[in-house]
């Protein structure tokens, strides 16, 4: 049996893209949104297989209802993202600090994420973490920052953008 391979051609057979945990994978046909890259960033999937999900768990729980923008996934919901993450083995759990503090404390709740960054700088260590703002969401690990501003290995914490927004809620994401 002659193996293509030998003789260089390739035929029909198509490089395999791949993504890895910790790099976001972009949208190749058009604009990324922060919720499924989101996803790609933590659970190391591509950003179509994601998208397609989404939209799979949306037609579900909407009967069929279509969004009035087709078949991008342009807006999610926070309840959206958990069902996501619960869907790939992983959970969302509401971030409390070292001192018991949750999002609900006066400290908290005008907090920028600067600020965020500076009171949990020894705890972010190895851990994933999803930020949420007013409308967009950030994934941070380390010193580092993703999304949808970023390069896919993410860059940071000093020099990500949006440092000045409030934050709204901030959960740690652990395997399931």
């Amino acid at each position: 049996m002659i193996c293509a391979k030998q003789h260089g051609s390739i035929g029909s057979l198509k490089m395999i893209k791949r993504n890895r945990k910790g790099r976001a994978d972009f949208n190749e046909n058009g604009k990324s949104y922060c919720g499924p890259l989101t996803l790609t960033v933590i659970t190391g999937r591509r950003y179509d297989i994601v998208e397609k999900h989404i939209l799979k768990m949306r037609e579900l729980n909407t009967r069929g209802f279509i969004e009035p923008w087709g078949n991008r996934v342009v807006r999610m919901k926070d309840s959206e993202l958990r069902s996501m993450f619960r869907y790939y083995g992983y959970k969302m759990v509401a971030f409390v600090d070292e001192d018991g503090t949750t999002m609900d404390n006066e400290f908290w709740s005008n907090s920028t994420v600067r600020n965020w960054t500076k009171k949990t700088y020894g705890v972010r260590y190895k851990k994933w973490f999803v930020i949420s703002t007013r409308n967009h969401y950030l994934v941070v690990s380390g010193n580092k920052v993703w999304d949808t501003y970023s390069p896919s290995e993410g860059i940071s914490v000093v020099h990500m953008p949006h440092k000045k927004a409030k934050i709204r809620a901030v959960w740690e994401v652990t395997n399931g």
